[in-house]
C-alpha cells in the first residue's frame, strides 16, 4: 500500500501555480515602447540635437567612438583567440607564482596592446574568466 499525501485544499498538483494578470514586460516590448516615443517626439528631439553644443557634442562623441573602435576590435578578437587558443594551464607557467613579481611581468605582456584600455579590457577579462 503507498503512501501518499493530500494536497492543501484549492491547490493544483503536477502544475505550476497560477501566474499573476499584470503584464510583464520584456526587452521587445520596452525597445517597441522607446521607439514609438522617438517617433512621437520626433520635433523636439530634432530641435534639441540642433544646437550648437550637441552639435559638437555629437561630433566629439562620433569621433572619439571611430578612433577608438579598431582597437577595441583588436582587443575582442585577441580576447577569443585566447579564450579558444591557450590553455588555462599556460599562464599558470608562465607567470611567477608570487603576486609581487606576476604583476610586473603581466604588465610587461600588456605592452604589446595599444596603450588604451579599448584592447586591454577585453583581454583581461577573457584571462580572468579563466
Amino acid at each position: 500500500m503507498a503512501i501518499t499525501e493530500d494536497a492543501p485544499p484549492g491547490a493544483e498538483t503536477g502544475t505550476e501555480p497560477p501566474r499573476g494578470s499584470g503584464t510583464r514586460l520584456s526587452s521587445p516590448l520596452v525597445l517597441t515602447l522607446v521607439l514609438l516615443l522617438a517617433v512621437l517626439a520626433q520635433a523636439p528631439i530634432r530641435g534639441a540635437l540642433g544646437t550648437p553644443v550637441m552639435q559638437s557634442w555629437t561630433t566629439v562623441f562620433v569621433a572619439v567612438t571611430v578612433q577608438a573602435l579598431p582597437f577595441l576590435v583588436l582587443g575582442v578578437l585577441l580576447s577569443a583567440a585566447i579564450a579558444v587558443f591557450v590553455p588555462p594551464a599556460f599562464f599558470a607557467r608562465a607567470l611567477p607564482g608570487r603576486p609581487a613579481l606576476a604583476v610586473p611581468v603581466a604588465g610587461l605582456a600588456g605592452a604589446v596592446l595599444p596603450g588604451c584600455e579599448c584592447a586591454s579590457v577585453p583581454v583581461a577579462g577573457a584571462l580572468v574568466r579563466r
